[in-house]
């Protein structure tokens, strides 16, 4: 692995006359059944104890990638940063959106299991945040304006493809990948129209195990499909 340096705020910084390069990433978790949002709380000016999502200024000679997944790992305790879902967003640059100066923002999101997240939550390091939340939950910067976004191309990809996958062991009960849908949904489904559905689209495929963790009838696990589903 390829270290990345850390780059400090300097105010020297933002006194440049270009933008300045950063990176911040919107990062999705389910937790007790409800859609959530990593955020880290700030240890520096501005905005220090505030919510902000985990991010930093781009080190030189390292790609986005990179310099993604070290982020990754510093603040929000991802080891295997690398192998965590995710995607480039897009730039968000408006001049105002941060007070030290004019910074410009690649912005990446991605879905993780909670159990990933667990040491960096019993430490302190990352905040969860419902997604349902965030209207009345003060955060940094223009970052609330970032997870909106992001969810906007969470719901764009959960419609067209096993996305849902990142946020599940490899099997699963059909019971555990809808309460999945309903967490990213934001909304309840009928449990028999949701399994008609995903059976129909090739979704998911049976195993031959069963769950028999719980005391009512083993619940049979499924795998996603390969091939990318029709539209959900």
């Amino acid at each position: 692995m390829t270290l990345v340096p850390s780059v400090p705020d300097s105010p020297d910084l933002f006194r440049l006359s270009v933008p300045v390069p950063a990176i911040d990433i919107v990062l999705f978790t389910v937790a007790d059944g409800d859609l959530c949002v990593a955020f880290i709380e700030r240890d520096s000016s501005p905005r220090k104890g505030g919510l902000a999502l985990p991010g930093g200024i781009v080190a030189r000679g390292h790609c986005l990638e990179s310099n993604c997944n070290d982020i990754l790992e510093r603040k929000a305790g991802l080891h295997a940063a690398a192998a965590v879902y995710k995607e480039q967003l897009g730039a968000f640059g408006d001049p105002g959106r941060d007070s030290r100066g004019h910074v410009l923002s690649v912005v990446f999101w991605g879905l993780v299991p909670e159990s990933s997240l667990a040491t960096a939550i019993a430490e302190g390091r990352i905040h969860l945040v419902r997604h349902a939340d965030l209207g009345s939950t003060r955060v940094c910067f223009d970052h609330a304006n970032l997870v909106r976004a992001a969810k906007a191309r969470l719901d764009e990809r959960l419609a067209t493809s096993t996305i849902a996958r990142h946020l599940l062991p490899r099997r699963f009960t059909l019971a555990r990948l809808q309460a999945v849908y309903e967490a990213i949904l934001g909304r309840r489904i009928d449990k028999r129209n949701f399994r008609k559905r995903i059976t129909s689209l090739g979704l998911v495929r049976a195993t031959a195990a069963f769950d028999r963790s719980a005391s009512r009838r083993p619940a049979r696990l499924y795998e996603m499909a390969a091939a990318p589903p029709r539209r959900f």
